[in-house]
């Protein structure tokens, strides 16, 4: 058994050894390692949680693609899993959204709850030693920062004074280390000594997925139940969904009509915006239907014997919404197959997808009477699980390779080049294969597409020519080659990254057996 002071001081010790002045590499999966083996060490009934591993597994799992792909969604779905772990081991019985929440928390208010205590406690709780001997340390940085401005003051009143302290020589110690000594004793101190909010914490722990049975007599003295008649708030709820359900048939019918059966859109409306807007209506459709969906059976009406209208309309109305989404989904591919794949448009899938589980909690959440704490706790999970294993991809590589082979071969479209280019350092390789070796050509787009292009079918061809983006393209890919070798190629172990390391190897590799020959920048410095 470890307690925490230890395990902060070591932690602490690993952070400054792995993390200063050093990049984003092998050092996260390192230091993952000891954190998981030092809340073991504290607490190894943690091995029994199911919970607790899998959060652990996939903490390790984004740790390892730091190492491996060394871009940024990784790093963050790495921070949120540490934040999970933290508010997971202090309460075991925690939901996954309310362990994240307060490691969030215990990042802000941790140290400075602690401190505070410490130094404001009772008399009799501070005859220890240790405790005396920490309020005489913390005490007396308030008498070292006056002594610290007064020196200063003195410095410039009197030279004489100035000349002598001026001939100190205090160049071992950095202030630049100790400050990030300091950081990352603030972060292992928060790790380790959680600060919950007590309620939300107890609410959390106390509530159930299942809804508490309501008696009528209970439904009617609460505030709604008083507001309106159940009979009438069924009524309500049966007109509402209907009408709903009947409006929503005729935009599915529209999407379905000139989607699959036409292939081509009205006249005036272009593909860009109709996948946009079917977007962004969407999203503010789904979040409007779970809304309404939870008002109506928020209570009674889960049990009410006359609600089995507004139970069957409300499963209508989630399907026809998986509709809608299945016809984005579709409008989504088709612009990919025209414009090419971008990381916005992998996101519209990956939001489709969740929206997608979210309905079916929703569904169940009627079926089997849950509260409103079922669809937090199922769908904080789906999205968290659902984002990495997004970050286990290297997506930066899959859209560039996605967008040479489509655009190599079909010439209808114009593809943005520089989008390509100015992705992460995993997709230098095949740049350099493509352009510098292989000399192959793109056709490239003159405006954004996202934003500009109009285009009344989903099969539209353009004629413009590559050739004046050529020497762009190719010094564009020879800066990304230069400030990848410059930021890393010095690197010391704990920054190693595995497709950093490959990249530049095979880049230089492509280099010495073709005699590329390197085009410099348009102001070399």
């Amino acid at each position: 058994m470890f307690n925490n002071r230890t395990l902060i001081l070591i932690s602490t010790a690993a952070f400054c050894g792995l993390f200063y002045h050093q990049s984003d590499g092998i050092n996260y999966l390192i230091f993952n390692v000891l954190l998981l083996g030092a809340l073991l060490l504290r607490d190894s009934m943690l091995l029994k949680s199911k919970t607790f591993l899998s959060i652990a597994t996939a903490a390790l799992a984004s740790a390892f693609a730091i190492y491996w792909y060394g871009t940024d969604w990784p790093l963050q779905m790495n921070m949120l899993s540490l934040l999970a772990l933290a508010g997971y081991s202090y309460s075991r019985e925690s939901s996954l959204l309310v362990a994240i929440f307060h490691g969030g928390y215990s990042f802000f208010a941790s140290p400075v709850v602690h401190v505070f205590d410490r130094l404001f406690k009772s008399a009799d709780a501070l005859k220890t030693k240790e405790s005396r001997l920490f309020k005489r340390v913390v005490l007396s940085i308030v008498p070292l920062v006056v002594v610290f401005i007064f020196i200063q003051i003195y410095r410039s009143g009197n030279p004489i004074f100035d000349k002598y302290v001026s001939e100190l020589n205090f160049d071992f110690i950095s202030l630049e280390w100790l400050f990030f000594m300091l950081y990352g004793a603030w972060l292992m101190f928060a790790f380790f000594k959680q600060s919950t909010i007590r309620k939300l914490q107890h609410s959390d722990i106390e509530t159930p997925d299942a809804l508490r049975i309501i008696t009528e007599e209970e439904h009617t003295e609460s505030y709604f139940g008083q507001l309106i008649q159940i009979p009438n708030e069924v009524f309500t709820g049966v007109l509402l969904f209907a009408l709903l359900n009947v409006l929503l048939a005729c935009v599915n019918g529209l999407d379905f009509y000139f989607v699959f059966f036409k292939s081509k859109l009205p006249e005036g409306i272009s593909i860009s915006q109709y996948v946009h807007n079917g977007t962004n209506s969407l999203i503010t459709s789904i979040v409007l239907a779970s809304l309404i969906i939870l008002f109506y059976f928020r209570g009674y009406l889960n049990y009410y014997s006359k609600s089995t209208w507004l139970k069957g309309l409300a499963y209508l109305w989630i399907l026809q919404n998986a509709l809608l989404i299945f016809s984005t989904a579709y409008r989504n591919g088709m612009y990919i197959d025209g414009f090419g794949l971008t990381h916005k448009r992998i996101g519209v899938l990956i939001y489709l997808l969740l929206t997608m589980i979210g309905l079916l909690t929703v569904a169940i959440k009627i079926a089997l009477t849950k509260n409103n704490w079922f669809l937090f706790r199922k769908n904080a999970w789906a999205i968290y699980l659902t984002l990495i294993v997004y970050v286990m991809f290297d997506w930066d590589s899959i859209i560039t390779n996605y967008n040479l082979h489509h655009f190599e071969t079909d010439k209808r479209m114009e593809i943005d080049q520089r989008y390509l280019v100015n992705l992460s350092h995993t997709n230098l390789t095949k740049l350099f294969e493509f352009y510098l070796v292989k000399q192959k050509k793109l056709n490239d787009k003159k405006q954004d597409i996202d934003n500009e292009y109009n285009e009344d079918s989903f099969s539209s061809s353009s004629g413009r020519s590559s050739m004046a983006y050529t020497h762009e393209i190719e010094r564009m890919v020879w800066d990304k080659y230069r400030e990848l070798k410059a930021d890393y190629k010095e690197h010391e172990w704990p920054s190693e990254c595995y497709t950093k390391t490959r990249n530049l190897r095979e880049t230089e590799a492509l280099i010495a057996q073709y005699q590329l020959k390197e085009v410099l920048p348009v102001n070399p410095r």
